[in-house]
């Protein structure tokens, strides 16, 4: 869940190219509703802090809620900690701390 447009373009390139799939969203109840209409697996969730229509991680918590499995990481560039319990990635953030902390969750 991103809402910059230029960001979630460059995450959704970036993680595809290493061979992830990605399913996008720019707000919270649009990744709502393609995590209900997903039948596959969501392993990882990269949630924006500070949506338009509210708090990531409510959302998140809201879509783990049906798929337990699923991590989440935060993301934002107003803090460098961890947040709620979660994984961070801090705002901006490279190409390689993007693919580390994606295959530090995924690939463990």
């Amino acid at each position: 869940m991103e809402d910059e447009r230029q960001v979630r373009e460059f995450i959704s390139t970036v993680l595809s190219g290493e061979g992830f799939q990605i399913l996008e969203a720019d707000d919270g109840p649009t990744a709502e509703e393609i995590s209900h209409a997903h039948s596959g697996d969501i392993h990882l969730l990269l949630v924006d802090l500070t949506l338009p229509a509210g708090n990531g991680v409510e959302f998140a918590k809201k879509i783990v809620s049906s798929r337990p499995q699923a991590k989440i990481v935060l993301m934002s560039g107003f803090s460098d900690q961890a947040v709620h319990g979660h994984d961070f990635l801090a705002k901006p953030f490279s190409l390689h701390e993007l693919i580390g902390k994606v295959k530090f969750h995924l690939l463990d």
